[in-house]
């Protein structure tokens, strides 16, 4: 494996990662915003 590929998969796995991340926190700001309704 040259390193070019490397870089890419590091790229890809990073970019993955950070777009679970972002998605699993808009996630609880939503459920948080909903119970937040909900218990009012």
């Amino acid at each position: 494996m040259d390193s070019k590929s490397k870089i890419r998969l590091g790229n890809t796995i990073r970019r993955e990662m950070i777009r679970f991340e972002f998605g699993f926190h808009s996630n609880q700001l939503l459920f948080q915003r909903n119970s937040k309704v909900f218990v009012q």
